[in-house]
């Protein structure tokens, strides 16, 4: 038993090193979009990113992780469709929750799981998907 719980830790430890480096990239990634966002394999490289975090976050039982991935990820899917324009606020809004994300590793590399509240920034997701402005603070 105690060899599956060291395998389940490695398991854990290099998803996150992998989600570390994944947000370091979206991060650069985010740059480049708002820079350029007319150009759409920016954005289908940003979502898939996004996906990969998603899919092996709910895989591995990190639903906070796998909840504000899931509501970047339906922005995204949206500015790749074309179905809505990048704007200041949902890059603000995707931003919150890039944070996010990063919050929630580093809780997880502490050892405290996913203590993180994640119930504004899903919402503000949410939000913004659904066309609503979201007040930021800064």
């Amino acid at each position: 038993m105690s060899e599956m719980s060291d395998d389940f830790k490695e398991i854990i430890e290099n998803f996150l090193v992998e989600t570390n480096e994944l947000i370091e990239k979206l991060s650069n990634d985010f740059i480049n979009f708002e820079e350029h966002s007319d150009e759409l394999e920016i954005v289908h490289d940003i979502f898939r990113t996004v996906h990969s975090i998603k899919g092996t976050a709910g895989f591995l039982g990190f639903y906070n992780m796998q909840h504000v991935s899931h509501g970047m990820e339906d922005i995204l899917n949206k500015l790749r469709h074309e179905e809505i324009e990048l704007t200041e606020n949902i890059m603000d809004v995707l931003y919150m929750g890039l944070d996010s994300l990063q919050t929630i590793v580093a809780d997880v590399e502490e050892g405290n799981s996913e203590k993180s509240n994640v119930e504004a920034v899903v919402s503000n997701l949410k939000r913004v998907l659904e066309g609503e402005i979201v007040e930021i603070k800064r």
